[in-house]
């Protein structure tokens, strides 16, 4: 046994170790081993390569900077220690998404108009809002699901929280409209201003579009890891 270079010790050390670092130093992030890719991948045969499927998310840049440097810095450590040569291959990058303030204080003055608990966090899963975000104010509203628990075949929201965030939905829609109507009325009665002129199309879905009650979805990064 002590004479292997068994690459599956590798990857679980590695695994194990990736954990516990961001556990210990950045618990507000998240870091998941999704898959393994054992070769030769038989019984009797010590595993020659494995392949780790690697992605971690966090809020700011900076941090998933930060959690690159190190979980990079680890599976150097895991494979030298087991003696192994190690290949990193990065496979995605997906940037933060960071929301409007606007709109968000419009829900939130929404929530409050109902008398709803409300607060602001960032989301962990990835949206279709990280990309619209690119190209105009973007956002999500979130409603509370039995238990805490999403993404699962549990997971129920009970009805009248979907109506409460309807009705917030609606009610900030309702806000920013009103707010392009005046923005649009100052615009038009600003000095040098033509009768009847009108904010282009690109300014007013600038303005308007969206709705928020988180402030960010977080980045992520993928990677593929060959401990071999």
């Amino acid at each position: 046994m002590s004479g292997r270079f068994d690459a599956a010790q590798g990857a679980s050390a590695f695994t194990l170790a990736a954990r516990e670092f961001v556990l210990g130093t950045f618990p507000e992030s998240v870091v998941n081993v999704g898959n393994m890719i054992f070769e030769p991948g038989a019984f009797n045969i010590v595993p020659e390569r494995v392949t780790v499927d690697l992605e971690f998310r966090s809020e700011t840049t900076s941090t998933l900077d930060a959690l690159e440097a190190g979980l990079l810095e680890r599976a150097a450590r895991e494979a030298g220690r087991f003696g192994l040569q190690l290949d990193i291959q990065p496979v995605g990058n997906v940037p933060p998404a960071p929301m409007a303030t606007t709109i968000q204080a419009a829900l939130m003055q929404a929530s409050q108009r109902f008398n709803l608990h409300s607060m602001k966090l960032p989301s962990g899963a990835g949206h279709d809002a990280q990309s619209l975000a690119l190209v105009c104010p973007t956002g999500m509203i979130f409603v509370p699901s039995v238990g805490g628990i999403s993404h699962s075949p549990r997971e129920f929201t009970e009805w009248k929280d979907c109506v409460n965030g309807a009705n917030v939905l609606l009610q900030t829609v309702v806000t920013l409209a009103r707010q392009e109507e005046r923005d649009d009325a100052e615009l038009s009665q600003s000095p040098g201003s033509m009768p009847g002129e009108q904010s282009r199309p690109g300014e007013t879905r600038n303005r308007a579009s969206g709705g928020l009650l988180f402030p960010h979805v977080a980045a992520s990064q993928h990677y593929q890891k060959d401990y071999f």
